[in-house]
């Protein structure tokens, strides 16, 4: 019942009230006046016109209505913090790779920061822009311009995606400087960084760490099929189990070669499923890990984690500096040596996953060894 039907219920009952506590006490009185009317009605049938004193009845109750007065909501508190908007982000139905740069970006943002409240914090441009442009990573080294450009990318795409009340075009004008200097940053290496061919890399991996080691497979594997960090690859034996399309599988038969399923990878929306067979030189050596590995069905190969602190860590073993992302500078280079006209180039690309255009961000020198 709303407020004004419950007030109008009460005055009904509050005048009914009065009107039984009068008839009480005036019962007489009013029986008296009520027998002069029925005379006066009577009478005037005869022709007899009397005029009877009237019947006073009690006043009714009248309370003014007055108008409900609307509350406002007050303004909500809440607070956005990093598990907050990494939920929000996961209902705008990203690419998975995409989705986890954006986390990745978020988090380093929070690490920097310190920021409780994402919304809040942002407020404080000045602050956040002077964290995030002198930050450093555990080894104190600063972070490069491409990494500081994703984490103002991340900033802009939370500003927009979570409607915060945050003024953006500081944030813009960072991220179009990075945008600048990590084009030149790239420009320079091309000109400058030198890496090794594949196959010496594969050569001094095999020497180190031997044939039947992880990081030689995980070498083999990109040499075979030279995607991004995005063999987190789960172990199965029949192609019937391979449901989940935001799962990356390696099919492991008993006779035949290994097959490498890729679902979720960075272009993978204009790209599509990857499906590799593994050389049988390969699929042999996968085959003893596991064994000797015990891996079973539905265990990952090298866990589900990225695979670049592993390989970042190992590769100074033998005089080499840098992740995954190395595989695809060498490979590109070596490829590109034969590359001889513009339709060789889009097959390559296309053999990578990415534009012509990205593909010569990968174009490096030559070391020889």
């Amino acid at each position: 019942m709303t407020d004004a039907n419950s007030l109008l219920e009460k005055i009904r009952l509050q005048n009914k009230t009065r009107q039984q506590t009068f008839y009480a006490k005036n019962k007489e009185a009013v029986n008296a006046k009520r027998r002069e009317l029925y005379k006066a009605g009577r009478n005037a049938l005869k022709g007899i016109v009397t005029e009877p004193e009237p019947v006073v009845e009690p006043e009714p109750v009248v309370e003014t209505l007055e108008p409900v007065k609307q509350v406002k909501a007050k303004k909500s508190n809440t607070i956005i913090n990093y598990e907050d908007a990494i939920l929000k982000l996961k209902d705008r139905n990203l690419a998975t790779a995409t989705y986890n740069k954006y986390k990745d970006d978020l988090k380093r943002l929070v690490e920097i920061t310190g920021c409780q409240d994402i919304s809040k914090c942002l407020k404080k441009h000045k602050q956040i822009i002077k964290d995030v442009n002198n930050s450093k990573k555990k080894n104190g080294e600063p972070y490069s311009n491409n990494t500081i450009k994703g984490i103002y990318q991340s900033i802009l795409y939370v500003i927009d995606n979570l409607n915060l009340n945050v003024d953006k075009k500081p944030y813009l004008h960072e991220f179009e400087i990075r945008k600048i200097t990590s084009v030149d940053d790239n420009k320079n290496k091309i000109e400058n960084e030198i890496v090794l061919p594949f196959s010496d890399y594969i050569s001094k991996v095999r020497e180190k760490f031997g044939e039947d080691s992880k990081m030689f497979i995980i070498a083999s594997l990109y040499d075979e099929l030279t995607v991004r960090d995005d063999f987190a690859l789960k172990i199965i034996s029949n192609h019937k189990d391979a449901v989940d399309d935001k799962i990356n599988y390696l099919l492991v038969p008993k006779l035949m070669a290994c097959k490498i399923t890729i679902n979720t990878y960075k272009t993978e929306k204009k790209y599509g499923v990857i499906n590799h067979t593994c050389s049988k030189a390969l699929s042999d050596k996968i085959k003893k890990y596991i064994a000797e590995n015990k891996l079973k069905d539905g265990d990952y190969l090298f866990g589900n984690k990225p695979l670049t602190q592993f390989v970042s860590s190992n590769n100074p073993k033998i005089g080499i500096q840098g992740g995954i992302n190395l595989f695809r500078h060498m490979k590109i280079t070596d490829e590109l040596k034969n590359v001889k006209t513009p339709e060789e180039r889009k097959d390559l690309a296309d053999k990578m996953k990415h534009s012509p255009v990205t593909q010569l961000a990968y174009l490096r020198k030559h070391k020889l060894i």
